[in-house]
């Protein structure tokens, strides 16, 4: 009956002999934890990561995580700079040290109606036998000082992230009424906490959009992602051959930005070039190097790739959509080539990539849609119509100053 019925003895049943689960135990619940975790650093924008270094703003988020009275914590950067990387390194410390931690990807917040919904969809990537309400079941098992962190990423990429950000506010709030209802008061405890990467546009959009008070609640914070410090720069460069001096003239030169500094890194490691470039040159350096890619694997020249890539980011300037689904795409495109090189580099699993059950088209960092989008602007530019809207110049202006 323990191996049948009982939840940890489901979960010994399925460690030895793979029998499906139904019921959710804490076991599973830490299992699933490293699980998800391990998933979202396998995407794709990860690849180039600063994952490799212990930052400091990541152990500040782990604190933050453990304190009683947060339910939300907001991871505030730019893309490219380790919003998910802090996220993720934090959750994976607080789950080592005892704590559980899960992972939910944009999907499963996107489509679900309320929290332990989008607990409930993450845990069934899984496992697909669970009982019903298995989303909710877990977030029971959690307690004030085991609590349960729910990474909610890449929300900055759906089409209507807005409403998924106030969607995460709600649950927050939600979460901090019933706890407040027990009594205990502001400095009660709750068992959950979400931990949302954002970007700073988001939030500020959300919060004019408010109609709570300017001043942030007790239940929620705000945290930066800066840019790299010396000693975290010298980590990134660690193993390049470079001395001090040289690490912070590169990292100086490059803003210190957590990406540009990473793909510097990564190329002076492999052909051992250490001049200085610029952020625009070292983004464009790495762009034309995932276009090899695709080229190398698919067989055709890289110009055929760029041309395809630069015909889709202009459509998406002039069609105002820079989430299309593929149907979206393949219904703009008109030449068959050109389909088939976008194809093609979807196949690769680089520059872009589709988002699993939407299929919405998303590139693999937002500054290559930037550098497509910059070189797309004269072609546009010149389209009276387009240059009239108000979008477009925000937009345009938007992806410029991206790559200044």
């Amino acid at each position: 009956d323990f191996l049948d019925t009982d939840p940890p003895g489901q979960f010994v049943r399925f460690r030895f002999f793979g029998t499906p689960i139904a019921h959710v135990s804490a076991d599973l619940l830490r299992e699933m934890g490293r699980t998800s975790l391990s998933q979202r650093e396998s995407r794709f924008d990860f690849e180039t990561a600063t994952k490799r270094v212990a930052r400091n703003c990541a152990r500040e988020l782990q604190d933050a995580c453990a304190a009683p009275s947060t339910a939300l914590i907001w991871v505030v950067a730019a893309p490219g700079k380790g919003k998910s990387v802090v996220s993720v390194d934090a959750a994976s410390a607080y789950l080592r040290d005892g704590g559980f931690a899960l992972w939910l990807s944009e999907q499963d917040v996107n489509g679900a109606e309320s929290l332990w919904h989008a607990v409930d969809s993450a845990l069934r990537r899984d496992h697909p036998s669970l009982e019903p309400e298995a989303g909710r079941h877990a977030l029971s098992i959690a307690q004030p000082t085991q609590r349960l962190v729910l990474v909610m990423d890449d929300l900055n990429l759906l089409p209507a992230s807005e409403v998924a950000f106030r969607k995460v506010s709600n649950w927050a709030h939600h979460m901090a009424d019933v706890k407040n209802s027990s009594g205990a008061g502001q400095g009660a405890s709750s068992s959950c906490v979400i931990v949302c990467p954002v970007w700073p546009q988001h939030l500020e959009q959300l919060e004019r959009s408010s109609s709570a008070p300017a001043e942030s609640p007790l239940w929620e914070r705000i945290l930066d992602v800066p840019n790299f410090s010396s000693s975290e720069a010298e980590l990134v460069f660690s193993g390049t051959g470079l001395s001090a001096l040289e690490v912070e003239r590169i990292a100086n030169a490059l803003g210190s930005d957590p990406l540009l500094c990473a793909i510097a890194a990564k190329d002076i490691r492999r052909v051992g070039n250490a001049e200085p470039h610029g952020p625009a040159e070292v983004l464009r350096r790495y762009f034309n190097q995932q276009l090899r890619r695709v080229a190398k694997s698919a067989g055709h020249p890289v110009s055929e790739y760029l041309n395809a890539l630069q015909r889709l980011a202009e459509t998406m300037l002039r069609s105002k959509d820079f989430r299309p689904t593929w149907t979206t795409v393949r219904n703009w495109i008109d030449g068959a080539d050109t389909r088939q090189r976008l194809t093609e580099a979807l196949d690769a699993h680089a520059i872009i990539h589709l988002a699993s059950s939407s299929e919405v088209l998303l590139f693999s960092h937002d500054r290559f849609l930037d550098v497509l989008c910059a070189e797309a602007i004269p072609a546009v530019i010149n389209d009276s119509e387009v240059r009239s809207e108000p979008y477009f110049a925000e937009r345009s202006e938007e992806h410029t100053s991206e790559l200044q």
